[in-house]
């Protein structure tokens, strides 16, 4: 090898020839492949289009000639008209599939469209010409029986004469008589015989007569027929006894086939035209053959693409091969290029191998001089093999580097001890780094059990901070159960204070979650439950705590969410209620409408979008700062100065349930929040239900003035293929539901809102049942679901909130198949005996499906108990161990005698929908204190009462005070004596409110009795307005009652003192009326001259007017 050149150098050669040979096989390669691309690409891209184009072509040219063909053949003309139009819309296709002869079939589809004229005709005359053909067989049939039994006579006869001419003993004369009558016999037989054969021909030939019958043929026959009957047709007066029958039959058949029916000229007729139409098909044949034989002819490939590997061959090797007589075909050139790169290959393989052998035979080589010369070096001999003498360039660099390093090992720099030196010193230094790392690990060991310290004194303050707050939690729920013990009995309680003591129960509960969470002590715990319910019992509970503000709950459900989740029931009903409360924080008769919405659907589980739109009758300028907060992620330190709990808890709700995409915007009259959430999958199979109801077109009366449920309803009926009218006026109402506006214009169903119902509904039933029973439209009515008049109107099965529009699809659908005229349930004779005060006792009302217990709980909010529905058993369970409940209605089996966190020695009663046996080990003694009873049937509310008659607070009689002492002038004598006499003069509260009426102040176009937002922000919020409301009425009515027995006895001081005192309770409500009448009667009362009782009696009645429409007025909001 040559030691001047590096190793790489000296194989460069070689790898260019490897690399060379490399290229000219892939380059080959690639024109093959692109070549039979191409070839492929052609194929797919003109020749196999064009040949499926061609193959269709012919497919449809043939059904068209079988189409023809079976015309051609046809031997009848039933139809024909429908298969020629068959045949001629072949054609059409024909024409759109054939580009070349496009003229030619435009013709053949013209001249096959004239000649539909005789195709027509020949199939309106075909069942003609059938029945004259059956009427011709038949006859030639009779004709030729009769002409058998006259054959068949004369043969007789003529036998006859035979024997006589045999035996004839009689003279000549006699004889030849005889012979003669012989003779005349034998030839009327032969006539007869030749007719009968006549008669027969053409009875086979009229039976075998088609479209497919020969002219010619009928033409011999038809005139062999009419030479036969005018032969054997005699004259009238020629006409024998004898052969009367067969010349009448004759004759018969001379009308029909000649003379009157004319049947050999209409089937002749018909015979010429089928010939005709035979023709014309058979030339339309012909130009299909044409068609077909042009469409087959064999296209080459243009001469320019070179398609195949022979027509690369230049010229000049074409034409020497043929000079050669060498005939070279593309297969043969094929196996040659294949053969030559093959042969390539090969030695392509035999370059790599001796390059392999070459480097290998190297790197041995190289090894062997490095041993020799590193032997050499390190020896002491006089031959010493310098870098010369390897054989390449670098490792002769490297043996000039070796030498180098050789020789420096050899004579070394520093001696042994310098290097024993530096190892010591070394050593300490890692025994010093060793020494610095154990206190570091000392130092650690520290911090941690610093911090484990730290920890537990953190777990143990948690876990003070949560025994504290349990203790907190009874507390509250023992104040709690003694003020719902104190207000259904003679006490009276704060309603204000009992409302203070459930947010801090609910304080106590938010905290708790909050330690559970920060500590991780008890994280999520998911359960399989039914979503729908859950929203359900989730939305009621909100409805009824909303009502306090009297704000409404609208709620929209996704036809597609998921019925089966796995969520975790406490955080997600927590979520739902804090989070409408702060929404509808400082809101007063304020809508909120709900929504949800499937918007993606991953592996297991469901992303819902939740809505939650706000609108308010007054203006909301800016974002409530509350909403602001919930976008932040992370809460600011400078936002953390003022922590609001509230919030906090809210946002840890949103970070365990993985809420996202929290977004609040302000709308019209209101605002917007919304937020994502994903919902698992539950374990058990789900049942979305898509079907969709139709209502078939009915028509519906809707009367509302509420935009709301006017929106919702609307909605619901037109996708539910109804039809809806929306009146605000109910004297637009009654004018609809006139006999001559139904007769025009039936109405199948009236619907009353809950807004105007009360006022309406009376009216209207009225106006109803006097319209005859086939134009009565049906009433369904909407009412509201709390503090409904029951006792005035009963109970409707529908109510207003919450408004789903698939539940009152349902609703409608169902009251439009029933033969029930309203949707009336209970009728108010059932409610009118049991009126209740609203009370503080709470109810845990535990069921699957709280919809379809809503009649139950309506009856329950209405006889005044606070109702808290769940839907699970270990909720049930969690709750119900509180102690904070009184009453349980419960369908499960799960048993509710369990040890109580509070209340242990309150008396509690249960109630089942059906026979429960309920295990009492855990709490043996709380089966003998507490009741299990069965609720009765719905419609049995006396039976349902008088179970729940302990826990209920019937209303008090009402003291009317009745001025009955008249005006006398002594003034001073009764000033101190309350005659008892008046006070004895009492009605019962139910005779009082038959008397009055209670429906909403805003009967007629009246202002409000007093201002509700004023009242408000004087209270500084909605809810304590509302808390305080009862309160401040209670006030007035109370001093209304003194009031009036003072100016009985006119004991005017006490009058003047009562009256500032209502004075200033009605201008903390803001009812202006009531301050101006108020003012009035003090200034009646302090006037310097003598006090006119009169007047100030006058104005006591308008006060006490103002007072009933203020109760009227609380009542109805």
């Amino acid at each position: 090898m040559d030691a001047t050149r590096y190793f790489f150098q000296q194989l460069s050669g070689r790898f260019f020839r490897i690399a060379f040979l490399s290229f000219i096989l892939f380059s080959a390669l690639t024109a093959l492949l692109v070549l039979r691309d191409n070839q492929v690409t052609s194929l797919v891209e003109n020749e196999l289009p064009s040949l499926a184009n061609k193959h269709k072509q012919q497919q449809q040219i043939l059904i068209t000639y079988l189409a023809l063909e079976n015309l051609a053949k046809r031997i009848d003309a039933k139809n024909l008209s429908a298969d020629y139009e068959v045949a001629q819309q072949q054609i059409n296709k024909i024409s759109l599939l054939v580009k070349n002869n496009k003229a030619q079939l435009d013709l053949m589809y013209v001249g096959h469209k004239e000649f539909s004229g005789v195709i027509d005709k020949l199939s309106e005359n075909h069942q003609r010409n059938t029945q004259l053909k059956q009427n011709t067989i038949i006859q030639l049939q009779l004709i030729n029986d009769q002409l058998t039994v006259e054959i068949k006579e004369k043969q007789r006869q003529k036998n006859l004469l035979l024997q006589q001419l045999n035996s004839d003993k009689y003279t000549d004369k006699v004889t030849a008589t005889r012979a003669k009558a012989y003779v005349k016999q034998i030839t009327e037989l032969s006539d007869l015989q030749q007719l009968q054969q006549t008669i027969i021909r053409a009875l086979l030939a009229f039976q075998q007569l088609n479209l497919q019958s020969s002219i010619l043929d009928f033409d011999d026959v038809s005139t062999e027929l009419k030479q036969v009957l005018t032969t054997f047709l005699p004259e009238e007066s020629t006409v024998s006894q004898q052969g009367e029958l067969l010349t009448l039959q004759l004759n018969t058949l001379e009308q029909l086939l000649f003379s009157q029916q004319n049947s050999v000229a209409k089937w002749r007729s018909h015979l010429r035209l089928s010939r005709l139409y035979v023709e014309f098909i058979e030339q339309q044949q012909q130009k299909l053959q044409l068609l077909v034989l042009e469409s087959i002819s064999p296209g080459s490939l243009s001469a320019d693409k070179k398609l195949r590997l022979i027509d690369w061959l230049p010229t000049e090797i074409n034409d020497f091969l043929e000079k050669q007589n060498l005939n070279v075909n593309n297969q043969d050139l094929q196996v040659t290029v294949l053969s030559l790169i093959a042969l390539l290959f090969v030695l392509l393989l035999s370059m790599l191998f001796k390059s392999k052998s070459k480097i290998k035979k190297y790197g041995q080589e190289s090894v062997q001089l490095f041993r020799q010369f590193i032997e050499k070096r390190t020896k002491d001999s006089d031959e010493k093999l310098t870098p010369d003498c390897f054989n390449s360039m670098e490792n002769k660099e490297i043996a000039e580097q070796l030498e180098t390093a050789l020789e420096t090992m050899i004579n070394p720099e520093h001696s042994e001890q310098e290097y024993q030196q530096q190892l010591s010193e070394q050593q300490a230094a890692n025994d010093n780094i060793n020494q610095q790392n154990e206190e570091i690990k000392k130092l650690k060991a520290s911090l941690q059990q610093l911090a484990l310290t730290h920890n537990t004194q953190i777990l143990e303050r948690q876990s003070q901070d949560n025994e504290n707050t349990a203790k907190l939690t009874n507390m509250v729920v023992r104040s709690m159960l003694q003020s719902q013990s104190v207000s259904i009995g003679a006490g009276v309680t704060s309603v204000q204070v009992y409302r203070q003591l459930a947010r801090i129960f609910d304080c106590c509960q938010q905290h708790k979650i909050r330690s559970e969470f920060l500590s991780a002590v008890k994280p999520m715990t998911l359960s399989d439950v039914a979503l729908h319910s859950e929203i359900d019992a989730a939305l009621l509970n909100i409805i009824a705590d909303a009502h306090l503000q009297r704000n409404k709950i609208y709620y929209q459900q996704d036809p597609q969410l998921l019925t089966a989740a796995k969520v975790d029931v406490r955080l997600f009903h927590r979520l739902l209620s804090g989070l409408c409360r702060l929404l509808l924080a400082d809101l007063f008769k304020a809508n909120l409408h709900i929504s949800t919405l499937v918007i993606d659907k991953n592996e297991g589980q469901q992303i819902v979008r939740f809505d939650f739109s706000v609108t308010s009758k007054k203006t909301i300028a800016k974002l409530p700062e509350a909403l602001e907060c919930l976008l932040l992620d992370e809460r600011l330190e400078s936002a953390k100065t003022n922590t609001n709990d509230t919030l906090d808890y809210i946002c840890l709700l949103f970070d365990s349930l993985n809420v996202t995409d929290k977004n609040v915007q302000l709308q019209e009259k209101g605002y917007q929040f919304c937020f994502t959430l994903p919902i698992g999958f539950a374990d058990v199979a789900q049942e979305i239900s898509v079907e969709r109801i139709n209502l078939k077109q009915a028509n519906i009366l809707l009367l509302s003035s509420d935009a709301d449920i006017c929106s919702i309803t609307e909605k619901a009926i037109t996708s539910a293929n109804g039809i809806i009218t929306t009146l605000a006026d109910p004297e637009q109402v009654i004018e609809q539901l006139s006999t001559a506006q139904l007769i025009d214009k039936s109405i199948d169903v009236v619907m009353l809102a809950s807004d105007l119902y009360v006022k309406s509904v009376e009216k209207i039933q009225q106006q109803i049942s006097s319209l005859s029973i086939d134009i009565r439209p049906k009433l369904f009515v909407m009412q509201p679901y709390l503090n409904a008049p029951l006792e005035r109107y009963g109970l409707f099965e529908q109510t207003e909130t919450p408004l789903q529009i698939l539940t009152l699809q349902q609703s409608l659908a169902d009251f439009l198949t029933t033969e029930k005229t309203t949707n009336h349930q209970l009728s108010a004779s059932v409610f009118n005996k049991h009126q209740y005060l609203s009370t503080q006792v709470e109810v845990l009302f535990a069921v699957e499906n709280p919809s379809k217990q809503l009649t139950l709980l309506r009856i329950l909010q209405w006889l005044g108990l606070q109702v808290k529905i769940v839907c699970q058993p270990k909720t049930m369970t969690q709750l119900w161990s509180s102690g904070r409940y009184l009453l349980l209605f419960t369908e499960f089996e799960q048993s509710p005698f369990i040890k109580m966190s509070a209340g242990k020695s309150v008396r509690r009663d249960i109630f089942t929908f059906n026979q429960s046996n309920f295990s009492v080990e855990d709490s043996p003694k709380l089966a003998d204190k507490w009741a299990v009873s069965i609720l009765p049937a719905l419609h049995d509310v006396d039976a349902l009462v008088l179970l729940l008659q302990p826990w209920l607070k019937a209303k008090p009689t009402k003291v009317v005070a009745i001025n009955t002492v008249k005006a006398q002038s002594n003034k001073t004598k009764e000033h101190n004596n309350i005659d008892a006499e008046l006070l004895k003069t009492t009605e019962k509260l139910d005779s009082v409110l038959s008397n009055l009426d209670l429906t909403p102040a805003a009967k007629t176009n009246q202002p409000e009795p007093f201002n509700l937002e004023h009242y408000a922000k004087n209270q500084g919020s909605a809810e304590l307005a509302m808390l305080m409301l009862d309160d401040y009425l209670a006030d007035i009515d109370d001093a209304m009652k003194k009031l009036s027995t003072a100016l009985a006895v006119h004991n005017y001081p006490l009058a003047m003192s009562l009256t500032s005192s209502m004075f200033t309770t009605s201008k903390i409500l803001t009812a202006n009326d009531f301050i101006d009448i108020s003012q009035q009667l003090l200034f009646s009362l302090t006037s310097n001259t003598v006090i006119e009782h009169q007047q100030v009696m006058s104005l006591f009645s308008q006060l006490s007017k103002q007072q009933r429409l203020l109760n009227e007025f609380a009542e109805a909001i």
